[in-house]
């Protein structure tokens, strides 16, 4: 489990999951308003500051997508 990591390591896996997830909720080149939603939650869930959600989802999509 992530929670069982050392913090840097947990971060990064954290990270990584998010990362996952947006790719996978993008790989029709559109993203819904409950696929937003649900990454929303999955951000939280991860413990993922909207920021930092914000910026891994500018590394998946692309710097013109929000």
């Amino acid at each position: 489990m992530v929670e069982d990591l050392p913090e840097a390591q947990a971060a990064g896996a954290r990270e990584m999951l998010y990362r996952s997830a947006a790719l996978i909720v993008q790989a029709d080149r559109q993203v819904s308003d409950t696929e937003t939603t649900w990454l929303g939650k999955l951000a939280s869930e991860l413990g993922l500051t909207a920021e930092e959600a914000h910026n891994l989802e500018a590394e998946v999509f692309g710097a013109d997508q929000s």
